[in-house]
């Protein structure tokens, strides 16, 4: 997607959005729908699936205590939070 041009020819500023609502189909990627498969399962069931998949993944949370997380964008990549050893959220991104 290139990056609209303002008058003077420079690339006007991004635009305000949330690029991971629920159901949304991310550019590129699959839709937190999809990812919403992986909510119940264990954690060894969420990361085997994913790794049988070829998903990459990462937890971002896990029983309250968020993890460092990079800030990239990736729309092929499951983030999982995880509470009392189950998928709490699934999402793309």
């Amino acid at each position: 997607m290139a990056a609209a041009k303002t008058p003077a020819g420079r690339a006007a500023p991004p635009q305000a959005g949330n690029p991971t609502r629920a159901g949304s189909a991310h550019e590129g990627g699959k839709s937190d729908a999809s990812a919403s498969a992986y909510v119940g399962l264990t954690k060894k069931a969420a990361t085997t699936k994913a790794d049988a998949a070829g998903t990459t993944w990462r937890i971002t949370r896990e029983d309250g205590e968020s993890f460092p997380v990079t800030l990239d964008y990736n729309p092929e990549r499951l983030n999982f939070e995880i509470d009392d050893g189950k998928v709490t959220r699934a999402t793309y991104g």
